[in-house]
């Protein structure tokens, strides 16, 4: 396919830009960019840059979000349009009788021709030196018509995932790539898949692989297909606690891959992140709840993951054959087979030792683990051990061994983590959690095929019968004593006897004690309808029948456990309409006995929906009562109710409830008497938009305890004249688990803080070889807190002259909620809380010595209690004054002077003055070059140690932008001069001497898809090696 466009020409344009901490950049209404052509850099790293708009004002987008004060460099090809980018609609009442009628014939035009349409970009990075390696990044969809009646679909997306990091920001999806071909008779998928499967028997599956599907007649279809994957889906099921936002424990063994977490709250999915439903530690395996969403009694959690480094690479097979020789029925064959490649181990080596404590082990994992201690030499580990071999910490580079700890896959350890040591400690015999050994995945295999036979004949509105035979193997290196067969039959119907006369239905399957489903047999639902724990493994068979009509609903079945014992359950429904007031009536019972494993016990439950609809006003009325009886665990009634007004308009929604629970259960650990209100809203209009849930709850126990949690959350942004307002208020009161901080060694080089063995103190380091990680602390806490975010941005007619500003509040005292509420406890230095503000009014000139002035007035101060660490304080206040002089047509100077006072209180106390100015004079040449050098120089002083030091910086830098090519030079030296013995936290990690740190990158748009660079970037502290990186990375758009 050939299209034909209009040639436009290009020129160079060239911008920088400081940043505001924003990420959006106003663009002249008269300048049109090539969006193909646009590249931004800050610090030597690119940046994602497109063009956006904030309201009417045409810019660009920014990603990452550059800090506040960065320099941006932005180069583009400009198109010789003449046009404004941004125009003004005027809209007038039109007359009903001064309608235009339309020539829709030439509207219609030609049809659009068949061809591939493919959009996206790809970058990729290689490097060398220290912290080098490949870095990637894909966005890529294709979709049309490959040839007549072949139609293409796929997308890739290949984003860097930080692997190992203990981090909640907002991660990329992993890495996807998906092509699916369909030609009418046949089918084809490639790349990242989904395979699932639901009944008889379900399995699921995410390999890397191949789909296909072949009909050569209407009557019969084959599929089949392969893949691979190194991980396997971990899932993990629990009950929340009333008031209780975490953390909660899904994978205690840790090493959960970051961004692989599926979480569903009560079936809802949650979206991660801090400004949304829930963080999580992948270090530690836990979740937490956030703040504004309020977490009550018994709500479910199902949580997903993916685990680094886990076991082996799985080869997977599925086939399948479907035949229809009559018209209302259909013979289907299926087959799954999942099984673990022996031959290539995942982080770890698959040695003959290995194999021998593998094949020893059978199918318990308990007895499948190596050694976790590695003799490294002196001042190599962070361990010593002693005559008992019982390892002791002795603080990083301190020790001769290196031990990796692990929890066991069940039960306790003999180590605990010591947040105050930094390290594990041996706790005595099962008297920890952690043992210094690492766990192995045993290899494992399982197939199944199943024949089902489905149709409808006559009064038969459908029918299903179905035959599985599995065999399966728990250890691959041992087949003989852990492989065993089985299968599992049944079927359903569902017939009515007479036209419009109830539906008889009528269900069972038999499963005998060798069968091996790929997956759990039952979902935990179903598992909850008979009476039976999440995650129960057992292969039990049953039976139901159940009669339906349009108003009530009976079904009853009886359900025998394969280790003895059964579970029989009764359920009724009804469901009507009289006049306004819909009524939705349930009761179910269940009786379980005889179980081996379980105590006998029964539950019973009856509940109603009330609602009358109104339109504009619809109030409703949902009470339950559930008795249940369990002598091994809880027995007794609980009651709740439930009810409220749901409004709808066409501008807002809303929803206003209270009630609560009555629970006269014994062995809960659930408040007595429950009282809950929620009050929801959300709406907008032509300039603003809004919404907010209000959530209480209180509980009272019978030993005259209480507890109380709230959860509120509100947004809202508009624009009032020229000023455009946003911000956000979240606030809760809740039990939380406390944490511990913990230092966790990330290689040289990868981390942001550094160990400093004469004081035992981590100091922030952005070349430091640690990251900061949590671990459980002791005990649960009460936890009131309150959160205040927004900003705005004003600026006049001319955008001469504006302002900008921002501010966060946070409070946290338990003790004083009208403090916390109201964030007035965001400036209580004696209770954890924060508060960070910053305004900036600007001015702008056309002509004169000044055409830029800003001032900055920022202040910072933070209070946080952490377990094991204690009172942790910060604060920051800050002035700065940043002219830009234009003295001549082509020199810019840019200037900056800021002084700032800051304490830090972690270990010690240290209270810090900082002086500043800098000045960057640039020469902007014709043809797009440009140079200059930055002059800077720093005082800084430590008031309790009594020192201080000077930085004097040197920063020659040149940038040419001409025909598509782009290099950027900067050599910046910095010098430490000081009389005293400077700390190396003192100029954030740069100690005395000079720090040379010289950065080169060329780039050149090869074509009006594809940029290449090349780049350089170095790191010479004192006394210290050259850290240097190096390499070429390519961005293609399409």
């Amino acid at each position: 396919m050939i299209s034909f466009f209009p040639v436009l020409f290009m020129t160079a344009w060239n911008l920088v830009h400081i940043s505001t901490g924003d990420d959006f950049i106003q663009l002249p209404p008269d300048l049109w960019l090539d969006p193909s052509s646009i590249h931004a850099e800050s610090h030597g790293d690119t940046l994602q840059c497109r063009p956006g708009a904030r309201g009417s004002i045409a810019g660009l987008l920014l990603y990452p979000v550059p800090e506040p004060g960065d320099t941006v460099y932005i180069t583009a090809d400009t198109l010789s349009v003449n046009a404004q980018n941004t125009a003004e609609l005027n809209l007038q009442p039109a007359h009903s009788e001064s309608m235009y009628e339309m020539n829709w014939r030439g509207i219609a035009g030609d049809p659009v021709p068949e061809g591939l349409f493919i959009s996206g970009s790809k970058q990729l990075g290689v490097s060398i030196g220290s912290g080098g390696g490949i870095t990637q990044g894909t966005e890529l969809s294709i979709q049309g018509m490959l040839s007549p009646g072949i139609t293409v679909d796929g997308r890739i997306t290949d984003r860097n995932l930080p692997l190992g990091a203990a981090s909640s920001e907002a991660l990329s999806e992993l890495d996807k790539v998906y092509m699916s071909l369909d030609g009418g008779s046949w089918n084809a998928e490639m790349g990242d898949l989904k395979w699932e499967n639901n009944a008889p028997v379900g399995w699921s599956a995410d390999p890397s692989g191949f789909h296909l599907g072949v009909s050569p007649l209407d009557s019969l279809s084959f599929t089949g297909g392969y893949g691979t994957t190194g991980s396997e889906r971990h899932t993990a099921a629990f009950l929340t606690l009333e008031g209780v936002q975490g953390p909660y424990q899904f994978a205690p063994e840790g090493g959960v891959t970051p961004g692989s977490e599926q979480v569903y709250l009560d079936g809802e999915l949650m979206t991660r992140g801090a400004g949304s439903d829930y963080t999580v530690e992948y270090s530690a395996g836990q979740i937490t709840f956030n703040t504004g969403r309020l977490i009550v009694r018994d709500q479910r959690v199902d949580v997903s993951w993916y685990r680094e480094g886990d076991g082996f690479r799985k080869n997977l097979y599925t086939g399948g054959m479907v035949v229809s020789p009559w018209e209302s029925g259909s013979l289907a064959f299926k087959t799954f087979f999942r099984g673990d490649d022996v031959t290539v181990p995942l982080g770890f080596v698959m040695s003959r030792e290995v194999e021998e404590i593998l094949a020893a082990a059978g199918d318990d994992p308990l007895a499948a683990w190596i050694d976790g201690g590695t003799q490294v030499g002196d001042g190599n580990g962070s361990y010593t051990r002693d005559s008992l071999q019982i390892y002791h910490w002795a603080g990083p580079g301190q020790g001769d061994w290196s031990v990796e700890f692990q929890r066991p896959p069940e039960g306790p350890g003999d180590y605990l983590y010591d947040s105050t040591e930094g390290g594990y400690v041996w706790a005595g015999d099962s008297m920890g959690t952690h043992y210094p050994r690492r766990y192995l995945s045993i290899p494992a295999s399982s197939g199944i095929i199943t024949a089902e036979l489905s149709g409808s004949s006559g009064a038969v509105e459908s029918y299903a019968l179905h035959s599985t035979f599995s065999e399966s193997s728990g250890n691959l290196f041992n087949t003989q004593e852990t492989t065993r067969q089985g299968t599992l039959s049944g079927g359903s119907v569902a017939l009515r006897p007479w036209e419009k006369g109830p539906l008889l239905a009528l269900e069972g399957r038999f499963v005998s004690s060798g069968f091996a489903p790929p997956e759990k047999l039952d979902r935990d639902s179903e598992l909850l309808r008979w009476g039976l724990p999440a995650g129960w493994q057992g292969n039990d068979s049953y039976g139901l029948a159940g009669l339906h009509s349009s108003a009530l609903s009976f079904v009853a079945g009886s359900r025998r456990f394969q280790t003895g014992g059964s579970s029989s359950i009764a359920e009724a429904s009804f469901t009507g309409q009289t006049g306004l007031l819909v009524i939705d009536l349930s009761a179910n019972g269940l009786f379980r006995n005889d179980a081996a494993a379980l105590s006998q016990g029964k539950r019973g439950m009856i509940s109603a929906d009330l609602s009358v609809s109104t339109g504009f006003l619809t109030p409703f009325l949902t009470p339950s009562y559930t008795a249940e009886s369990w002598p091994d665990s809880l027995s007794g009634a609980l009651a709740s109710l439930m009810t409220g007004v749901r409004l709808n308009s066409d501008q807002w929604h809303s929803e206003i409830s209270a009630g609560g629970d009555i629970d006269r259960r014994w062995g809960v650990t659930h408040p007595e008497k429950t009282l809950r209100v929620l009050i929801t809203g959300a709406g907008s209009a032509v300039n603003w938009n809004g919404s907010g849930s209000v959530a209480h709850s209180t509980g009272w126990y019978s030993e005259g305890a209480s507890t109380s949690s709230d959860a509120i959350r509100i947004s809202w942004s508009g624009r009032f004249g020229g000023t455009w307002i946003h911000t956000k208020y979240t606030a809760g009161g809740y039990i939380s688990r406390e944490m511990d901080i913990i230092y966790i060694w990330v290689g040289e080089g990868n981390g942001d803080y550094s160990y400093d063995p004469e004081t035992g103190e981590y100091y922030a380091d952005p070349s430091g070889d640690y990251k900061v990680s949590w671990v459980p602390g002791q005990g649960d806490t009460q936890v009131l807190e309150a959160s205040l975010a927004g900003g705005f941005s004003w600026s006049d007619s001319s955008a001469s002259t504006g302002i900008d500003g921002s501010f966060t509040f946070e409070a946290s005292d338990p003790e004083n909620r009208l403090l916390t509420y109201t964030t007035a406890g965001a400036f209580n230095a004696e209770n954890p809380g924060s508060w960070t503000a910053a305004i900036s009014p600007w001015i702008t000139w056309d002509q004169g010595l000044i055409s830029r002035f800003s001032l900055k007035l920022e202040g910072y101060d933070s209070v946080d209690q952490v377990s094991g660490s204690g009172i942790i304080r910060e604060t920051r206040r800050l002035l700065e004054l940043s002219p830009v002089l234009t003295p001549y047509e082509n020199v810019l100077v840019e200037v900056s002077g800021w002084t700032s006072s800051s304490r830090q209180t972690i270990y010690a106390d240290r209270r810090m003055a900082e002086n500043g100015l800098s000045i960057d004079p640039v020469y902007l040449f014709s043809g797009g070059f440009e140079a200059g050098i930055e002059l800077s120089g720093e005082r800084r002083s430590e008031e309790n140690l009594n020192i201080s030091g000077t930085a004097w910086g040197i920063d020659p830098h040149s940038t040419v932008s001409s025909s598509g090519w782009s290099a950027r030079l900067r050599f910046a030296s910095t010098l430490v001069s000081s009389e005293d013995n400077v700390p190396s936290w003192l100029f954030d990690g740069m100690p005395a001497g000079w720090t040379i740190e010289p950065n080169l990158s060329v780039s050149r748009n090869l074509s009006e898809w594809l940029r290449l660079t090349v780049y350089y970037r170095g790191r010479k502290r004192p006394d210290s090696e050259w850290d240097q990186r190096g390499g070429m990375e390519g961005t293609v758009n399409f």
